[in-house]
């Protein structure tokens, strides 16, 4: 009888379960956007999902998004569908723009107006959209001064 020559390892990093990762502050929710983006230099739409605890339960990204206009409010309600349905309780967006500015452009704070209350409907707490570019990051909730979306943990 002959022996294979790979065995089953159990490897000690994988053995013991990573703890979630909690978005508590717009710094935690930056450092999970630049965690899930592989490459900054390719524009991208991205998607924190976060349970009731702010854990990251997943990040969609969405490579090359469509310019500004109908398709890309379109993106942004199926985001918002997808965390509702799945019960998620916050959602956090990042929109990487290399090269542009991250400063958002008067398209961007109309987006945000109208996809706060949809979200909200939704019952999903929309927390922030932050804009990335060249390493700078602006954010929509803080530029509208729309509530307070990061409650004290």
């Amino acid at each position: 009888m002959s022996r294979s020559p790979c065995r089953r390892r159990r490897s000690r990093s994988r053995s013991r379960p990573r703890p979630p990762y909690r978005v508590l502050t717009p710094e935690d929710a930056i450092d999970a956007v630049l965690a899930s983006a592989a490459d900054l230099g390719t524009p991208r739409v991205l998607g924190l999902l976060l349970d009731r605890d702010r854990a990251v339960v997943t990040a969609v990204a969405v490579d090359d998004p469509p310019p500004p206009g109908r398709d890309l409010d379109e993106l942004l309600e199926s985001l918002v569908d997808v965390a509702a349905a799945t019960e998620v309780a916050s959602l956090v967006l990042a929109t990487v723009r290399p090269g542009r500015g991250h400063e958002p452009a008067p398209a961007d704070l109309d987006r945000w107006a109208w996809l706060v209350p949809y979200a909200d409907d939704a019952g999903v707490e929309l927390l922030d959209w932050f804009v990335l570019s060249d390493g700078f990051a602006s954010s929509l909730a803080e530029l509208t001064g729309v509530g307070d979306r990061w409650p004290c943990p």
